[in-house]
């Protein structure tokens, strides 16, 4: 095809030659055939040149799409799992800014709950340990002093100690009569932070925080675990109450998972079991795992949704 360009070329130059040529002798007819066959041979070797570029673009396409098919055979996997991740990622993000929307409409009733929760409440006019973030929730805290309000509630049990023990602490005191919340505690430091508050409020005859570091712990039918250790945990009458807001995440997996099996023994009849930080997903499967399991005769039967908590009442198995 080249050689073709070259004649088609070749044929135009010549004929524009001779057609300039018989202008310039008056040779008129020459001319205007010259000039013809000039431009049938120029549009000749355009024709042959777009067929040549068009060969030459195909083979390119050609080429382009096989290294490109080559590559995706070559990426397929790592791009698909990258596809999940990215997937993930904006599920549990449009889950994030769902709660915060829920937070922000229920924030005046929340706020119209809390000024009441203060004026049963606290009797002083010392401040009280702030909410949220990693505290407890409002309004699981809400939920949960209403329960010591309204039901026999005398023995509470944390693992984990901070805010919620303060709160624990106060109601019983405002509400008197028998009354004792044990907390179990993984950190010396912030134990002793929580028994210095308590002092200050005048409540360390209502609560008590363990030292309980994390040690390797037997769990039937699961690979061993990190827990709280339970040997400085003193004889406690049956719990009213058990709140699970420790160890704190990223300690293991499924770290509070053991909160059930290795305190259900301890339960009083009709407990109420709190796990908290549900709508992370080691929690979220530990939900799943209370309710369809049994320990020490006791089961769980899930009894309220709160904003970041789960709530659970011990049954007997019989």
């Amino acid at each position: 095809m080249k050689n073709q360009r070259r004649a088609a070329l070749l044929t135009s130059a010549v004929a524009a030659a001779v057609s300039i040529v018989a202008a310039l002798t008056t040779t008129y007819a020459l001319a205007v055939a010259a000039i013809g066959l000039a431009w049938i041979a120029g549009l000749a070797w355009a024709f042959l040149w777009a067929r040549t570029v068009t060969a030459d673009l195909r083979r390119i396409d050609r080429q382009t799409r096989r290294r490109r098919d080559d590559a995706a055979g070559r990426t397929t996997a790592a791009t698909s799992a990258t596809l999940a991740t990215h997937s993930e990622r904006l599920d549990q993000l449009s889950r994030d800014l769902y709660g915060v929307l829920v937070t922000v409409q229920r924030t005046p009733s929340l706020t119209v709950e809390l000024d009441r929760l203060y004026d049963r409440t606290v009797d002083h006019g010392r401040p009280m340990p702030e909410l949220g973030d990693w505290a407890l929730t409002p309004s699981t805290l809400i939920w949960m002093l209403e329960q010591v309000a309204t039901t026999p509630v005398r023995t509470i049990l944390e693992c984990g100690s901070g805010s919620s023990t303060i709160w624990f602490a106060t109601a019983l005191e405002r509400r008197g009569g028998e009354g004792h919340v044990t907390a179990l505690e993984t950190s010396a430091e912030y134990a002793e932070r929580t028994r210095r508050e308590l002092e200050r409020l005048g409540l360390a005859h209502r609560a008590t925080v363990v030292d309980a570091p994390l040690v390797p712990t037997a769990l039937s039918g699961r690979a061993d675990q990190r827990w709280f250790d339970l040997t400085g945990l003193p004889e406690l009458p049956p719990v009213d109450l058990l709140f699970v807001d420790g160890p704190i995440g990223g300690t293991g997996h499924e770290a509070r998972y053991p909160a059930f099996p290795l305190l259900a023994d301890r339960l009083a009849p009709g407990a109420v079991v709190v796990l908290d930080d549900t709508g992370r997903p080691d929690e979220a499967r530990i939900v799943k795992h209370w309710s369809a399991e049994e320990h020490a005769g006791r089961r769980l039967r899930q009894i309220e949704r709160l904003d970041r908590s789960v709530a659970f009442r011990s049954e007997p198995t019989t």
